[in-house]
């Protein structure tokens, strides 16, 4: 199977975080939730640090030295680590290319992903929050659009798994499959 330092990747709320610590606890390895490293690095939350930078590049450039730790620290050894859906783009990309590590984007329909949407306030709760049905036609467009947004980058990924319709235990067999 050889190296397992993997990177999953694809649109919020498509499973990279659920499905990454299943696989990570099958291949008995670390995982790592992004938005947790950086939390935990910049000691405060994700809205915070976004405060802190203007764009998106520059929320990436500011968290690349997380992404960086993580590889680093596990040079010779497996990891999982979820990334957040622009994790392909500009320094995250140069970066990541260079590295040993396989990139996997988890693929899923529109509804399915809606169905797992979650919300959080500013200090990285999660919000109990039931999207009302005049409002769910919204929701799936800008679903639609991230999937737009970032199909250009993923194609940059080593592996593409489809997820649609599949358990976290099966969608775990799958990729295992694709290593």
């Amino acid at each position: 199977m050889g190296s397992n330092q993997i990177i999953l990747i694809g649109v919020s709320c498509v499973g990279k975080t659920t499905i990454g610590k299943a696989l990570a606890n099958k291949l008995n390895i670390p995982f790592y939730d992004l938005d947790t490293e950086i939390e935990k690095y910049f000691a405060m939350p994700i809205s915070a640090v976004q405060d802190k930078v203007h764009t998106a590049m520059g929320y990436r450039k500011k968290t690349l030295p997380v992404i960086k730790k993580i590889v680093a620290s596990n040079q010779n050894s497996d990891f999982v680590l979820a990334l957040f859906p622009s994790g392909l783009n500009d320094c995250y990309w140069t970066y990541l290319k260079d590295t040993d590590c396989r990139i996997i984007v988890l693929d899923d329909s529109t509804e399915n992903i809606l169905s797992r949407l979650v919300f959080y306030d500013d200090h990285s709760k999660k919000i109990d929050y039931i999207i009302p049905e005049d409002k769910r036609e919204a929701y799936l467009a800008r679903i639609k659009e991230d999937q737009a947004r970032y199909a250009k980058t993923y194609k940059r990924a080593s592996i593409k798994v489809g997820i649609n319709g599949l358990s976290v235990e099966a969608s775990v067999e799958k990729i295992v499959n694709c290593l």
